[in-house]
Formats: C-alpha cells, sequence, structure tokens
C-alpha cells in the first residue's frame, strides 16, 4: 500500500474517531423529590414508576434526590434549599406545605416546580390561576377541598344518627377553604362541628386525646399530613368509643376514604414532569384536577373499632377490604 493511502487511510480514522467523541451524551436529569411523610410514599414510586414509562431509566439518563420532612412542615424549607444546592433540574413537592418551600427558595432562579395533593395553590400562592399558572410553578390539585362535603355525607351514611362530628384542621392557610365547605356542608345536613384548630402534630394529637366519652358522634379527618400523621390517636379515639371517621385519600389502613386515588397522583405528575424537561414553560401548563376518586372502607377496621357499615355504603364503594 502506497504512502499516501496509508495517510489517506489515517486520516479518515482520525476524523471518524473525532467524529465519535463530539456526539453529544444523553442528558442526565436530576430530579429532587420532596416530601411530608413517609405515608406518601406511594405517590413517589407511581412518579418514578411513570418516568420509566417515559424513557427515564434510573442511573442511566435521571437520578432522583430525595427529602422528607417526616412530618415536621418546618423543615421543608431547609431541606428545599439542599434541592437547590444539588442543583436539581427540578423539584417535585409532594403536599401543600413542601410545595409553598420549594416556591419560595427557588424565587430568583430557573428551576420549575411541580406540586402534587395540593387543596388550593391559587390561595397558596404558588400559581396565579388554575389555567394560566405564571412563573415556574405548576401541578396537580387533589379536589379535597370541593369533595369536603361529599366526605362528611358519607360519613353521615355510614352513622345515620350521628350529631356531632369531630373536626381537627391546621391553621394552613390553604387548607382553610375545606374546612369552610365542612362547616356550610354540616349546616346542610344539619350536623353540628366540634372544631379544633392546631398548628403542630402535637397539639392534634393532644386534641383528639382531650376528647371525652360522648362528646362527639364520629371524626372527620381532613386532607392534611398534619392531621393524617397522628393517626395513633385518631384510631385510639375511635376504638375507645366506636367511633365512625373519614379520611381524604387513603393513606394506609383506615376505615373509610374518598378522594383522589393518591397513588395514581405521582403517575400523573410525571407527565406534567417529562413535558417541562423536555422544553415546555411550566407557566404554560394549566394545574390539573386529580383524575380518579374512590371510595374504600376497610371492614377489618370496622371490626376493630366496633362498628357495622351499611349495606348502602358498601354498595357505592370503589373498594371493600375484607376483614381477616
Amino acid at each position: 500500500m502506497k504512502t499516501k493511502q496509508i495517510l489517506g487511510l489515517l486520516l479518515i480514522a482520525l476524523i471518524t474517531l473525532s467524529l465519535v467523541g463530539c456526539q453529544e451524551q444523553p442528558k442526565v436529569y436530576k430530579v429532587g423529590i420532596l416530601q411530608l411523610i413517609d405515608q406518601l410514599k406511594a405517590v413517589e414510586d407511581n412518579f418514578k414508576n411513570k418516568m420509566t414509562e417515559l424513557k427515564y431509566t434510573e442511573g442511566q439518563n435521571v437520578v432522583y434526590v430525595y427529602r422528607n420532612a417526616k412530618g415536621n412542615a418546618g423543615d421543608a424549607e431547609r431541606l428545599a434549599q439542599e434541592l437547590v444546592n444539588e442543583k436539581v433540574d427540578i423539584i417535585v413537592s409532594i403536599t401543600t406545605p413542601t410545595s409553598i418551600a420549594a416556591k419560595k427558595v427557588t424565587e430568583g432562579t430557573s428551576t420549575p416546580v411541580v406540586f402534587l395533593l395540593v387543596s388550593d395553590p391559587v390561595r397558596a400562592g404558588l400559581v396565579e390561576s388554575l389555567t394560566q399558572p405564571g412563573g415556574r410553578v405548576t401541578g396537580i390539585v387533589d379536589g379535597m377541598t370541593e369533595a369536603a362535603g361529599k366526605r362528611l355525607e358519607l360519613l353521615q351514611k355510614i352513622k345515620p344518627d350521628m350529631k356531632k362530628v369531630l373536626s381537627v384542621y391546621s391553621d394552613t392557610e390553604s387548607l382553610l377553604p375545606a374546612e369552610e365547605n365542612l362547616r356550610q356542608a354540616a349546616t346542610q345536613l344539619g350536623l353540628t362541628l366540634v372544631e379544633r384548630q392546631v398548628k403542630s402534630t402535637d397539639e392534634a394529637r393532644a386534641a383528639f386525646q382531650s376528647i371525652q366519652p360522648g362528646e362527639v358522634d364520629a371524626i372527620f379527618i381532613p386532607a392534611d399530613g398534619l392531621i393524617t400523621e397522628t393517626m395513633d390517636a385518631i384510631t385510639a379515639l375511635a376504638v375507645r368509643d366506636k367511633l365512625p371517621y373519614i379520611i381524604g385519600g387513603n393513606p394506609g389502613s383506615v376505615l373509610a376514604a374518598y378522594g383522589p386515588d393518591i397513588p395514581s397522583i405521582g403517575s400523573q405528575g410525571a407527565v406534567l414532569v417529562d413535558k417541562i424537561l423536555r422544553g415546555t414553560a411550566p407557566s404554560s401548563l394549566p394545574v390539573e384536577l386529580a383524575k380518579k376518586f374512590n371510595l374504600t372502607i376497610d371492614l377489618g377496621v370496622a371490626k376493630q373499632i366496633g362498628i357495622t357499615v351499611p349495606d348502602n355504603v358498601l354498595s357505592i364503594a370503589d373498594t371493600v377490604v375484607e376483614a381477616k
């Protein structure tokens, strides 16, 4: 082979290697997940499963950075700042307190935020409106505010003779409209609310423990992570006085739950995250309503409490968990 041919082949080989080296490597996205309580881990799991369906493979083109406030909303801002310091490409915040914190610490940055399980994002200051969020934040509303009256109506079906209903709720500004809707529903249904407003899980637990026998006939549990963190105290009161209760969503084994299918909100949020990572501005993505609502009755819990759930309630339940 002549020298010129050899040189030519070497030149082609060098150019080929150079072109291969210059090919753009797949971007690895860093997704921050800001959680409030362990009971909502199913939301994280469904989010990640849907991301996998959307071709995001952990360790290859996506890395997840987790922070969990473990029920202490006061830690949310510090944890959100840690995610910003980690230079995540986007923050997925689960519940209202974590979402407020995520928005606050990302002010002045380009980091988008997708919130999940928020009742009133406008009142919480997360978005300008549901149809035109503006800024870097959008997400999924849980529909709990609107469903408060429906849950009280279902609770009355479980115990038709109830008169006084306990409602322990937090002072979180964006969750107050749900309590207002509950009051209106109570008036329409001829019920009396026994209300206790609290600022922490410790206060909530103490509120349930302070209820005297015969003081209330049933318990209404709001869609509030601060309150659901005290299910031990709620269950103890329900068993002691044979009180039915209803909760929003279904975080674990509970008597009655009506609300959005909470795990599926994770999947719904993943679709929004995918759009943003592909270049769509959050400001152009309207806030979405949770797509699926369920009524779940657990007969095992009913047996534990010592009550019977009427057949007309069981017949309309989406899921009935049989007693073991």
